[in-house]
């Protein structure tokens, strides 16, 4: 990119603009709909096997089920936590692929393709996934030694002694644990673009996350509330744009289609996930204001055919379809400005332009030993010509 790098807070306005993206948004969307078709299968494989029906799943919660926490035995957990992990997976992953290809845009080459991003991302796919999980691992290992001394302490005399004069050492070891939540909850978003700015291995991406939230703790806050209100305002926008599209779509094709349009727009709208307050905020953010005060009054039909109601079908999965695309530019533009953030604190606490690093430094490739070669012999007139010279 021609635009200087000021490596300070004015970095992190452009994340809006980069982020809009028809390459990075494509990953995102793709990714947005992988995430979802894992979710809904394993989602209603764990409400069927907790003992709901089919139809039942499908009339409360449609496409978006969701976990029903009185009537959910272990596995059902389980089942339902599989489907979160993978999710997971796909965020940290597809996060790094957009924060490779940002990274490489703003070192000045446009033409870096999401496969070769792709192929950067499955190179380092241990460092961008292990890494929040290990800070998982580390929290529940400390649960366990906890639980493990709550029963300790329950030996008669000995126990309730042992417990207090080991409250300090406690207190500490929580105040650790809170602090590895907080960095745990900084990898999600600040992990992918580490890998992706540096392609270091997971101990070093491990020990930048504490690095970077110890040292630089006001800037990454300053810089992440930033980055959340130009998000929150381009998302906003764009949504406002495709509402507006929607609307003017109702209206004119409304014309002469009549009922079938409000029969196809009613039923495609309950397609869009109000079940839980989650989805019912999602919703009200990215449909404010409310669709149905926008629309003409069009008498809804008694009963429509069945290519009718397959219309509607069809509608309201491409509504949801059209959500994700709009979600598709929000996370592009966090993914961008994770990486921004993490080149502009980089330099701060190392004073390491990571813009100037090339391709192989950056990626630090494994050195490759070569084999000794053995020095080949001078010709024999070369030496005795030399050995008479000398004479």
């Amino acid at each position: 990119m021609n635009d200087p790098f000021y490596f300070d807070f004015r970095d992190v306005f452009r994340a809006a603009r980069i982020g809009l993206s028809a390459k990075k948004m494509w990953v995102l969307f793709l990714s947005l709909l992988l995430a979802h078709v894992i979710y809904l299968i394993l989602g209603y494989v764990a409400l069927l096997a907790s003992g709901f029906s089919l139809q039942t799943i499908w009339q409360s919660y449609g496409l978006f089920p969701v976990a029903v926490v009185d009537q959910f035995a272990w596995y059902n957990w389980v089942i339902y936590g599989l489907a979160l992990f993978f999710c997971v997976v796909i965020f940290l992953f597809a996060s790094a692929i957009v924060a490779r290809i940002s990274y490489e845009q703003l070192k000045g080459d446009e033409f870096y393709t999401a496969g070769d991003a792709f192929r950067f991302a499955r190179r380092h796919w241990k460092a961008v996934v292990v890494t929040p999980f290990s800070f998982v691992a580390i929290i529940a290992f400390v649960i366990v030694c906890g639980i493990i001394l709550g029963l300790a302490a329950r030996i008669p005399y000995v126990g309730e002694l042992g417990f207090s004069i080991l409250l300090i050492p406690i207190v500490l070891v929580s105040l650790c644990i809170v602090l590895t939540g907080v960095v745990t909850m900084l990898s999600l978003v600040l992990g992918p673009a580490i890998v992706a700015t540096t392609g270091e291995d997971t101990m070093e991406t491990i020990i930048q996350n504490f690095s970077t939230l110890w040292s630089q703790p006001w800037r990454l806050g300053v810089y992440e509330a930033i980055l959340a209100t130009i998000t929150t305002i381009g998302s906003y926008i764009l949504s406002l744009l495709t509402f507006c599209a929607l609307v003017l779509i109702y209206w004119v094709c409304g014309l002469l289609m009549g009922p079938k349009m409000a029969h196809i727009t009613s039923k495609a709208l309950q397609y869009v996930p109000t079940s839980c307050p989650f989805f019912e905020n999602f919703t009200d953010y990215f449909w404010s204001p409310k669709i149905a005060h926008w629309l003409p009054a069009i008498p809804l039909p008694q009963k429509m055919g069945i290519t009718g109601e397959i219309a509607a079908v069809i509608s309201g999965l491409f509504l949801v379809v059209i959500v994700w695309g709009v979600a598709s530019y929000a996370w592009s533009s966090v993914a961008v400005g994770q990486a921004i953030i993490y080149l502009i604190l980089r330099k701060k606490k190392d004073d390491d332009n990571l813009l100037e690093r090339d391709e192989e430094e950056g990626e630090r490739p494994e050195k490759v030993e070569e084999e000794p070669t053995e020095p080949k012999p001078e010709p024999e007139g070369e030496e005795k010509e030399s050995t008479d010279e000398n004479t």
